[in-house]
Protein backbone atom coordinates (compact mmCIF):
# COMPACT_ATOMS: atom_id res chain seq x y z
CA UNK A 1 0.00 0.00 0.00
CA UNK A 2 1.17 3.43 -0.68
CA UNK A 3 1.77 5.67 1.80
CA UNK A 4 -0.27 9.20 1.45
CA UNK A 5 -2.68 11.21 3.18
CA UNK A 6 -5.71 13.17 1.91
CA UNK A 7 -8.41 15.84 2.89
CA UNK A 8 -12.40 15.22 2.35
CA UNK A 9 -15.04 17.90 2.56
CA UNK A 10 -17.20 17.74 5.73
CA UNK A 11 -19.02 21.13 5.96
CA UNK A 12 -17.52 23.79 7.60
CA UNK A 13 -14.80 21.62 9.29
CA UNK A 14 -12.19 19.52 7.40
CA UNK A 15 -11.53 15.56 7.14
CA UNK A 16 -8.11 14.47 7.57
CA UNK A 17 -7.10 11.02 6.21
CA UNK A 18 -3.98 8.95 6.19
CA UNK A 19 -2.89 5.70 4.79
CA UNK A 20 -0.15 3.43 5.47
CA UNK A 21 1.52 -0.19 5.18
CA UNK A 22 1.21 0.20 9.03
CA UNK A 23 -0.97 1.53 11.57
CA UNK A 24 1.69 3.78 12.64
CA UNK A 25 2.40 4.73 9.43
CA UNK A 26 -1.02 5.86 8.75
CA UNK A 27 -1.00 7.48 12.09
CA UNK A 28 1.94 9.74 10.71
CA UNK A 29 -0.09 10.51 7.35
CA UNK A 30 -3.48 11.82 9.47
CA UNK A 31 -0.85 14.26 10.82
CA UNK A 32 0.08 15.33 8.03
CA UNK A 33 -2.72 15.84 6.39
CA UNK A 34 -3.84 18.34 9.38
CA UNK A 35 -0.87 19.77 9.06
CA UNK A 36 -1.21 20.09 5.49
CA UNK A 37 -4.46 22.28 6.44
CA UNK A 38 -2.48 24.73 8.31
CA UNK A 39 0.66 24.98 5.21
CA UNK A 40 2.75 22.69 3.43
CA UNK A 41 4.47 20.35 5.41
CA UNK A 42 7.23 19.99 2.90
CA UNK A 43 7.81 23.82 3.92
CA UNK A 44 8.33 23.05 7.41
CA UNK A 45 11.99 22.41 8.50
CA UNK A 46 13.35 19.64 10.88
CA UNK A 47 14.77 22.32 13.55
CA UNK A 48 13.32 20.71 16.46
CA UNK A 49 12.20 17.27 17.49
CA UNK A 50 9.57 16.87 20.64
CA UNK A 51 8.59 14.01 22.03
CA UNK A 52 4.58 13.32 22.17
CA UNK A 53 3.49 10.03 24.36
CA UNK A 54 -0.21 8.87 24.41
CA UNK A 55 -2.45 6.15 25.37
CA UNK A 56 -6.13 5.47 24.89
CA UNK A 57 -8.44 2.69 25.42
CA UNK A 58 -8.72 2.08 21.35
CA UNK A 59 -7.77 3.05 17.97
CA UNK A 60 -10.02 5.50 17.66
CA UNK A 61 -9.35 7.78 20.78
CA UNK A 62 -6.23 7.22 20.18
CA UNK A 63 -6.06 9.18 16.89
CA UNK A 64 -8.03 11.53 18.43
CA UNK A 65 -5.99 12.04 21.51
CA UNK A 66 -2.66 11.80 19.18
CA UNK A 67 -4.05 14.70 16.65
CA UNK A 68 -5.35 16.95 20.03
CA UNK A 69 -1.87 16.62 21.62
CA UNK A 70 0.26 17.94 18.12
CA UNK A 71 -2.29 20.58 18.07
CA UNK A 72 -1.61 21.17 21.65
CA UNK A 73 2.30 21.18 21.00
CA UNK A 74 1.74 23.05 18.33
CA UNK A 75 -0.17 26.01 20.79
CA UNK A 76 1.63 26.30 23.43
CA UNK A 77 5.49 25.64 21.51
CA UNK A 78 4.11 28.48 18.09
CA UNK A 79 5.67 25.58 15.99
CA UNK A 80 5.02 23.74 12.76
CA UNK A 81 5.79 20.19 12.13
CA UNK A 82 6.56 18.62 8.77
CA UNK A 83 7.63 15.05 9.77
CA UNK A 84 6.64 12.39 12.48
CA UNK A 85 8.07 9.19 13.63
CA UNK A 86 5.39 7.34 15.38
CA UNK A 87 5.69 3.98 17.20
CA UNK A 88 3.18 2.34 18.13
CA UNK A 89 2.40 -0.72 20.96
CA UNK A 90 -1.29 -1.97 21.30
CA UNK A 91 -2.71 1.37 22.13
CA UNK A 92 -0.14 3.06 23.57
CA UNK A 93 2.06 5.60 21.11
CA UNK A 94 5.09 7.51 21.18
CA UNK A 95 5.75 10.29 18.65
CA UNK A 96 9.44 12.31 17.76
CA UNK A 97 7.96 15.13 15.79
CA UNK A 98 10.25 16.94 14.18
CA UNK A 99 9.48 20.86 12.83
CA UNK A 100 10.08 24.78 13.65
CA UNK A 101 9.04 27.62 15.17
CA UNK A 102 6.09 28.92 13.27
CA UNK A 103 6.75 31.82 10.76
CA UNK A 104 3.93 33.81 9.67
CA UNK A 105 5.57 35.21 6.37
CA UNK A 106 7.11 31.80 5.19
CA UNK A 107 4.94 29.52 6.46
CA UNK A 108 1.30 31.59 5.49
CA UNK A 109 -0.81 29.51 7.61
CA UNK A 110 -4.06 29.56 6.33
CA UNK A 111 -6.44 28.09 9.16
CA UNK A 112 -5.78 27.21 12.94
CA UNK A 113 -7.11 23.44 13.37
CA UNK A 114 -8.63 23.78 17.25
CA UNK A 115 -9.37 20.03 18.12
CA UNK A 116 -10.02 16.62 16.08
CA UNK A 117 -13.16 15.46 16.71
CA UNK A 118 -15.37 12.09 16.56
CA UNK A 119 -17.22 12.41 13.22
CA UNK A 120 -15.86 10.17 10.46
CA UNK A 121 -13.43 8.90 13.21
CA UNK A 122 -12.00 5.42 11.54
CA UNK A 123 -8.73 3.44 12.06
CA UNK A 124 -9.34 0.59 9.99
CA UNK A 125 -7.39 -2.22 8.64
CA UNK A 126 -7.42 -1.96 4.20
CA UNK A 127 -6.20 -3.58 1.18
CA UNK A 128 -2.51 -4.42 2.49
CA UNK A 129 -2.67 -1.70 4.88
CA UNK A 130 -4.20 0.73 7.31
CA UNK A 131 -6.75 4.23 7.33
CA UNK A 132 -6.72 7.01 10.22
CA UNK A 133 -9.29 9.66 9.64
CA UNK A 134 -11.19 12.18 11.29
CA UNK A 135 -12.36 15.50 10.96
CA UNK A 136 -10.57 18.48 12.31
CA UNK A 137 -12.35 21.81 13.61
CA UNK A 138 -10.40 24.71 11.98
CA UNK A 139 -11.23 28.15 11.82
CA UNK A 140 -9.78 31.14 9.40
CA UNK A 141 -6.74 32.87 11.36
CA UNK A 142 -7.07 36.45 11.65
CA UNK A 143 -3.41 37.05 10.97
CA UNK A 144 -3.31 40.90 11.83
CA UNK A 145 -4.84 40.43 15.39
CA UNK A 146 -1.42 37.95 15.75
CA UNK A 147 0.94 40.75 14.16
CA UNK A 148 3.08 42.29 16.28
CA UNK A 149 3.55 45.19 13.81
CA UNK A 150 -0.48 45.79 14.12
CA UNK A 151 0.06 47.03 17.95
CA UNK A 152 1.66 50.48 18.02
CA UNK A 153 4.65 50.78 20.31
CA UNK A 154 3.22 51.50 23.93
CA UNK A 155 6.60 52.95 25.22
CA UNK A 156 5.60 55.68 22.19
CA UNK A 157 2.13 56.13 23.06
CA UNK A 158 2.94 56.32 27.22
CA UNK A 159 5.20 59.12 25.54
CA UNK A 160 3.47 61.29 23.69
CA UNK A 161 0.76 61.02 26.44
CA UNK A 162 2.89 62.25 28.63
CA UNK A 163 4.16 64.71 26.19
CA UNK A 164 0.76 66.19 25.64
CA UNK A 165 -0.14 66.59 29.56
CA UNK A 166 -2.96 63.90 29.16
CA UNK A 167 -1.47 61.51 31.66
CA UNK A 168 1.47 61.60 33.92
CA UNK A 169 4.40 58.46 34.11
CA UNK A 170 4.03 57.02 37.24
CA UNK A 171 4.79 53.24 37.16
CA UNK A 172 6.50 50.88 34.55
CA UNK A 173 4.36 47.80 34.44
CA UNK A 174 5.58 44.41 32.85
CA UNK A 175 3.07 41.75 31.71
CA UNK A 176 3.43 38.51 32.91
CA UNK A 177 0.84 36.58 30.64
CA UNK A 178 -1.58 37.71 28.10
CA UNK A 179 -5.23 35.97 27.94
CA UNK A 180 -7.49 36.79 25.28
CA UNK A 181 -10.99 36.03 24.99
Amino acid sequence: MQTRWEHFEHGADIGVRGWGASKAEAFEQAALAMMAVITAPEAVQARDTIEIDCEAPDDEMLLVDWLNALIYEMAVRHMLFGRFHVQLNNHHLVVQALGETTSVPRHQPAVEVKGATFTTLSVVQVDRGWLAQTVVDACAMDLAEEAPEAYKDIGAVVDATDAAGLARKVARLEPLICIKG
